[in-house]
């Protein structure tokens, strides 16, 4: 992604219903935690934490990819 290049990790929290989004950097660091996640809400937190940069974001992919 634009913003992080490493993994993330989904737990569910069974007792809650709840989700716990973890994100790492490529050295496996733990470089943030969103606790309390709820199903609908997961595409979105990944996104923000992972690609989306903001208003530049859909020129970086037109950059990036080549998009038309």
């Amino acid at each position: 992604g634009f913003l992080l290049k490493g993994r993330v990790e989904i737990y569910l929290n069974e007792g809650k219903d709840l989700f716990e989004v973890s994100f790492y950097d490529k050295d496996e660091n733990l470089i943030k935690q969103i606790d309390e996640v709820y199903f609908d809400q997961l595409v979105d937190v990944i996104d923000k934490n992972v690609e989306y940069t903001g208003s530049d974001y859909e020129d970086r992919v037109n950059e990036t990819y080549q998009v038309i």
